[in-house]
């Protein structure tokens, strides 16, 4: 019979201690990848709302340049906002402004589609606004749009128009918890995680 030496110390194996201490360890190094990747995932998600935004600002620079003559008549005072209810979308003038320019353009209800509809600047602004407020709610959700004319007030050359498009986002837990995230603010919890956001550009038509 062939007798085998009996290991010392030493070289003996591990014993379950160890091993529940190893399991410990990797059990938080993955914890903090998945919140790592947490992150990271929602970043993409909000910067490709965020690039959606710019997208469609775009969009109606194109049709604001499609104008001029609507846009290069608007008073100092121009500001309106677009809002849509169950699927409407209303243009309004912007409280506090002596310009009733949102009034006139809501009471604008031609079809351009049909020929000879719009056969005034206030008509085909009015739906073009609409049609480009629908396409926006199509893909940022709960979305409120103003424009204003900010400067050169009292001049002669032609205006500057500011766009904003505000929208409400999901904030995750992570990113509440993150120091020195532009999300974090004392007092956040879970219950307050949303966030209305902006995206502004100046356009001269």
């Amino acid at each position: 019979m062939i007798m085998r030496p009996t290991p010392t110390h030493a070289e003996a194996g591990f014993t379950l201690i160890e091993v529940l201490i190893a399991l410990v360890i990797s059990a938080i190094g993955l914890l903090g990848i998945a919140g790592m990747q947490m992150f990271s995932i929602n970043n993409t998600s909000a910067s490709n709302v965020r690039a959606v935004a710019a997208i469609e600002a775009s969009n109606l620079i194109s049709q604001m340049k499609a104008t001029p003559n609507y846009w290069h008549a608007a008073s100092d005072a121009f500001a309106i906002k677009l809002t849509t209810d169950g699927g409407t979308v209303t243009i309004s003038d912007i409280d506090g402004t002596a310009d009733d320019s949102g009034a006139t353009l809501d009471g604008q209800t031609a079809d351009c589609t049909v020929d000879g509809a719009c056969d005034s600047k206030e008509k085909a602004v009015a739906y073009n606004l609409r049609e480009w407020k629908k396409r926006v709610d199509q893909r940022l959700p709960s979305a409120e749009v103003t424009i204003r004319r900010i400067k050169p007030a009292a001049s002669p050359r032609f205006p500057i128009f500011s766009i904003d498009i505000a929208w409400q986002e999901k904030v995750s837990a992570q990113n509440l918890r993150m120091k020195g995230s532009y999300y974090n603010n004392s007092g956040d919890t879970l219950a307050s995680s949303v966030r209305t956001l902006n995206y502004r550009i100046a356009v001269q038509p």
